[in-house]
């Protein structure tokens, strides 16, 4: 329910040019040079991911409405594959060890952290808690995409989804101001570790020896090979992922509420564009592939946040507490690991970034950090996208299978 005052649906359409106008002004502001400070320690995405959160919870836009759905059900899909085609792989594999196992180990943090979280705070929330959680980890492992990606494909419901959104802006950004402390005390915690600095110096090498994409302007007959391409690709993924989970449904049926037509839809989108970046097509990067993409996607993640509901965290508090125990296995993994690989607290911490924060906030810390290493933060970023859906989709069988097996769920 609503904090403030009654909320009011506005219509679709109406709704729509919100949604846009919003996204338009934060990105406006955000180019004033008085507010070049502001936006530069917060980025425009959690302005566009938080706001709608606070004015849905007063009341001022609608928490639930058939424009949520159909953006994240039509313009996701076609977003990943933008964002996705001109993914370079290799330049991602050329992060080095160190790099990718702090990465890799901090997505196994959240994956097993969730089911953790669950079952020792599940008897207290909701049935659905599961879902939540599960959605929640998509973003956690790579990003708003991979959140709604995940969303849809278990079918969240709304009303606990807006818990899985406040969780995210509350737990994760708190971790991510506690990450951005510490690195006051990195020497104290690398001597703590043992760590390695050339570990560090390796990755940077490595990312160097990449050249730069050379970007071209966008123009009309590029535009349309692009938007062509997305839609056509994403329409035959979510096609063959309805095929594809009729013809296993009843081989799986105890998997069926993970495995839907629309799970298998987004595993096919994210692989296929995938395999599509590692042939020609990926020069389509130079014509604006990934902007592209990213515009697409700041419109879902206003509606993200819309359904974003804070007030359902004053019902259930335990909701935050099991996102800090969850967040904190996710930290102890990664120390442990960093203790016994000695490596740099530098890496630790970009590493769970990568993750929970994913392209929008990696960089930062690892510029809070390093001066100069962003662009490692966001390639160790970047592969968090690439997982991130197959690692939440993960994280929510898990969790679903807890709550079988505790008798919350059918």
């Amino acid at each position: 329910m609503p904090l403030l005052v009654a909320a009011f649906d506005p219509g679709p359409t109406a709704l729509l040019g919100w949604v846009a106008a919003f996204v338009g002004l934060v990105f406006w502001l955000s180019q004033q040079k008085y507010l070049a400070a502001l936006f530069e320690v917060i980025p425009p995405i959690i302005w566009i991911y938080a706001l709608p959160a606070v004015a849905s919870s007063l009341g001022l836009v609608p928490q639930e409405s058939p424009l949520y759905s159909l953006l994240s059900g039509t313009l996701l899909p076609v977003a990943l594959v933008l964002l996705l085609v001109g993914t370079d792989l290799p330049a991602v594999v050329r992060l080095g060890p160190p790099a990718l196992v702090m990465m890799l180990v901090g997505s196994v943090g959240i994956v097993l952290g969730a089911p953790l979280a669950l079952f020792l705070f599940g008897s207290w929330l909701p049935p659905e808690a599961w879902s939540a959680f599960g959605a929640l980890s998509g973003s956690w492992t790579g990003g708003f995409a991979n959140m709604v990606a995940v969303k849809e494909s278990i079918a969240t419901p709304d009303r606990i989804f807006g818990v899985a959104v406040a969780m995210d802006f509350l737990v994760g950004y708190s971790w991510t101001v506690l990450l951005l402390f510490l690195s006051r005390y990195q020497r104290v915690c690398d001597r703590w570790l043992g760590a390695d600095q050339n570990q560090v110096e390796q990755s940077m090498a490595r990312l160097a020896e990449q050249q730069n994409t050379v970007v071209e302007p966008i123009t009309v007959p590029g535009l349309m090979v692009l938007l062509g391409l997305a839609f056509g690709l994403s329409g035959v993924a979510l096609a063959l992922g309805g095929v594809i989970f009729e013809r296993l449904k009843d081989l799986l049926p105890a998997l069926n509420a993970v495995l839907t037509a629309k799970t298998w839809g987004f595993i096919l989108v994210t692989t296929f564009a995938l395999g599509l970046s590692l042939t020609p097509v990926a020069r389509l990067e130079r014509q604006g592939a990934s902007r592209l993409g990213s515009g697409l996607l700041y419109l879902v993640v206003a509606t993200l946040g819309a359904q974003g509901d804070l007030s359902a965290i004053v019902r259930y508090p335990l909701f935050l507490l099991a996102g800090a125990v969850w967040i904190s296995f996710h930290a102890l993994l990664l120390v442990a690991t960093a203790r016994v690989t000695h490596t740099p607290m530098f890496l630790l911490a970009v590493g769970s970034q990568a993750n929970t924060g994913g392209v929008v906030s990696a960089p930062i810390v690892a510029q809070a950090y390093r001066a100069g290493t962003a662009p490692l933060g966001l390639f160790m970023a970047v592969l968090g996208n690439i997982i991130g859906t197959y690692a939440g989709l993960t994280a929510a069988g898990l969790c679903q299978a807890v709550a079988r097996s505790r008798g919350w769920i059918p």
